[in-house]
């Protein structure tokens, strides 16, 4: 039976009469049978995005409605002229999305943190949205009389194209005013303070925090900046500490941490320190203890609690009905507060519930208190801080801020 199918398939192609134009048309027919394919699909599993396909596959329905109304199928330079007439609209607008996409993503992916390949990421989408804006083109270079011309010409560009991003021209950053393309940094110059279960420092330092935005940071200013050759490796501090021991930004970049750059230097001068009191330990039950704390400091402090091993936290009340998530940091539950001040400032009070085991005795969670000075006109740098941020080149953008980190055991 495979026999006489292969005979048959080998008689029609060699009886097949049909013109180069009438083989271009049945491919465009083809062509747009496999999108509305892609559009049932997209549309069943409900994804919003893919009504951009149904532009195009509108369009040449259209067109062809058209070909077939002024009877020109078979005049291959009318059809064709009318195809192509026909699919400029939807060409213009996948190009037109295409094109805010990428502007968008590339500002957002500039910020997406060291620990994404962004790459990658937008040049698979790039990819998909160029298949989709020329593939409706693709069978007419059956009708060019040298495709094989036309194919080494297009070759040719993209090698242009790859020779160039191996120049500097092909450098993703500008530091040009009137087309800024910057990468960011945020650099926090940080005292650090650690204590162990006996509220006994075993760990106090100081130095240079930055928070790497992107894939290339800080790699790519190691020719520029002396003080990145002392970097020094945050394993083990985010293996031991909450959080890498850093002052959080926002709980979005928790998984950079281990990613981010350290580099010792001397100690901040810190203009206002942050306080957490501890106002009363009350046992609620047998199992049951409340920690009661006031806490007190700059425009924007943090706190950081995770409990020990066999400890539930109940509840933390800030305001009535809070509810907080937890975020598991080394196999353990951690809460994160964010907390800040306006112009005017009063004290924070809150307490937390502990779930333990029976007459507990033992520590009972870790806790870290933070504070981020990010207006300038209220910290005085240190020269060596100066001297570090005046070694950044232009097409940087520097957000220098001073930070603590300290933590307790309770």
């Amino acid at each position: 039976m495979r026999t006489n199918l292969q005979a048959r398939i080998i008689v029609f192609c060699q009886q097949n009469t049909f013109s180069i134009g009438a083989r271009t048309q049945i491919q465009l027919h083809l062509l747009r049978l496999i999108w509305t394919m892609v559009l049932l699909v997209g549309t069943m599993a409900q994804f919003r995005f893919i009504y951009v396909i149904l532009i195009p596959i509108t369009f040449q329905i259209f067109t062809f409605g058209l070909i077939e109304m002024f009877g020109v199928r078979h005049t291959m330079k009318k059809w064709l002229i009318l195809y192509i007439l026909g699919m400029v609209l939807p060409t213009m607008f996948l190009m037109q999305h295409t094109l805010q996409i990428v502007i968008i993503l590339i500002s957002v992916y500039g910020r997406s943190g060291p620990d994404k390949n962004s790459e990658v990421h937008l040049g698979i989408l790039i990819v998909v949205l160029t298949i989709l804006t020329i593939s409706y083109y693709m069978p007419l270079i059956t009708l060019v009389r040298k495709p094989m011309a036309l194919v080494m010409t297009l070759t040719l560009i993209f090698v242009i194209y790859i020779i160039i991003l191996m120049t500097p021209f092909g450098f993703p950053y500008s530091g040009n005013p009137e087309s800024p393309a910057p990468q960011r940094y945020y650099i926090y110059h940080t005292k650090r303070i650690f204590r162990n279960d006996s509220n006994e420092i075993f760990k106090n330092d100081s130095g240079f925090y930055l928070l790497n935005s992107d894939r290339n940071s800080p790699n790519n200013l190691k020719k520029y900046i002396t003080e990145l050759s002392d970097i020094k490796s945050l394993s083990e501090d985010c293996d031991r500490s909450l959080f890498c021991g850093l002052p959080l930004v926002n709980t979005k970049l928790i998984p950079t941490l281990r990613d981010s750059t350290w580099i010792p230097s001397d100690e901040p001068k810190i203009p206002e320190p942050i306080s957490l009191q501890l106002i009363s330990k009350t046992y609620l039950s047998d199992t049951s203890i409340r920690y009661n704390f006031t806490l007190s400091g700059p425009n924007h402090v943090g706190v950081y609690i995770s409990p020990k091993r066999n400890i539930n936290v109940f509840e933390i009340r800030l305001f009535p009905k809070t509810q907080m998530e937890p975020i598991f940091w080394n196999g353990r539950p951690a809460y994160i507060i964010l907390f800040s001040w306006l112009k005017s400032r009063s004290s924070l009070n809150f307490y937390i519930d502990f779930e333990t085991p029976s007459n507990w005795t033992n520590p009972t969670f870790d806790v870290a208190l933070t504070a981020r000075y990010i207006n300038d006109k209220t910290f005085v740098k240190i020269s060596k801080f100066t001297q570090f941020l005046e070694e950044f080149p232009k097409w940087t953008d520097v957000v220098a801020a001073l930070a603590t980190y300290e933590s307790w055991v309770y």
